[in-house]
């Protein structure tokens, strides 16, 4: 694993090539996020806004959450650099590339609308699976450069066969749906570029949050607070992608008794995120903090672990869906997930 100090004053554009290169991942949750902000700024039609009731200008705040994660990176690292540099000039900068390019960006096209360039649904259904698709390459390839083959097969090996069994899972007990995409894994109905999604997301947020672990002897001593920070930070970068991915006719459709809770998405989303990401994260660092084991060794235990780690999953997703469903009206339904899941039975064994 890359060291984290600064091997160069950051100042040149060659440093910024250096710094780019070895911490990708990090630099990838900021673009990713940087990147839909920019979408939802410039490319969805108005009237989609207009259909959930919801500003474009509110959905331009769903970035700031990317942007802290990513200055607090910079600005941990400013604070503990040995180096000999500018830190006032380099803290300017990581300032304005964090928060003020999305200022830019929102501000540029509130002041400008007739620059927005409106894509259909279809066109930003396949720039999502093409750019997913694109990224999982880089990311396997910085993978494999940086951290060698075993954690290759960590990341794109264990997390993608998790992240295949929970997509997956959700299509078939009939919580949503992801049709229209043009690669998927023969007769399995969820596409592949969102399960290789879970694979880019489980490795950039691993990357992350183990350097604040590097920085705090508490985080870096519990499993289960190093596996809530992990699903935190997914969680922020998924309150952002969802809304954009939950627009009518875009990547994935919710079944009809969810209720709107987040910019049009359903608190069964987080609240499966929580229990996939918390569940996953805290055996994985539960695995591979321990010395009496070689890498491969962690990915076979880690491997053999996954299908309790899904059930763990599961029924932390149904615990929280539970309490929420008691304690928030449903609207209509009462209590939809329990309902979609008898739909579900009724289809598996009809008598």
């Amino acid at each position: 694993m890359p060291q984290f100090d600064f091997t160069r004053n950051l100042l040149s554009w060659k440093s910024f090539k250096q710094e780019f290169a070895t911490h990708f991942p990090v630099w990838f949750l900021f673009l990713e996020a940087l990147g839909i902000h920019n979408i939802l700024m410039s490319n969805v039609p108005e009237s989609w806004f207009e259909g959930v009731g919801i500003s474009r200008h509110w959905f331009a705040l769903l970035m700031l959450p990317m942007s802290l994660w990513f200055y607090a990176f910079y600005r941990l690292r400013l604070r503990d650099t040995q180096l000999d540099i500018d830190k006032p000039k380099v803290h300017r900068r990581v300032l304005l590339v964090a928060f003020g390019l999305p200022v830019l960006i929102w501000a540029w096209y509130t002041l400008f609308p007739s620059l927005r360039f409106e894509l259909s649904a279809r066109s930003l259904h396949r720039l999502f699976e093409f750019s997913n698709l694109t990224w999982a390459v880089v990311i396997m390839a910085h993978t494999a450069y940086y951290r060698g083959f075993a954690r290759l097969a960590t990341f794109f090996g264990v997390a993608f066969i998790y992240g295949w069994a929970l997509e997956n899972a959700g299509i078939y007990l009939g919580f949503f749906f992801e049709p229209g995409y043009l690669f998927y894994l023969t007769k399995f109905p969820a596409p592949l570029a969102t399960m290789l999604g879970w694979s880019i997301v489980i490795t950039c947020c691993i990357t992350l949050i183990d350097y604040f672990r590097e920085k705090s002897l508490r985080l870096r001593g519990s499993a289960a607070l190093s596996a809530l920070a992990t699903t935190a930070l997914a969680i922020s970068a998924d309150a952002q992608l969802d809304p954009l991915a939950s627009f009518p006719g875009m990547w994935w459709r919710w079944h009809e008794l969810l209720p709107p809770f987040w910019f049009g998405v359903p608190f069964c989303n987080y609240a499966a995120w929580f229990g996939a990401f918390f569940a996953f994260t805290f055996v994985y660092y539960r695995v591979f903090d321990r010395d009496d084991m070689s890498i491969w060794q962690k990915n076979w235990r880690l491997l053999v672990y996954a299908p309790s780690i899904a059930m763990f999953a599961g029924m932390t997703w149904l615990a929280w869906m539970l309490v929420w469903e008691t304690i928030v009206p449903q609207g209509g339904a009462s209590y939809p997930t329990v309902r979609i899941l008898l739909e579900t039975q009724a289809k598996f064994w009809p008598y």
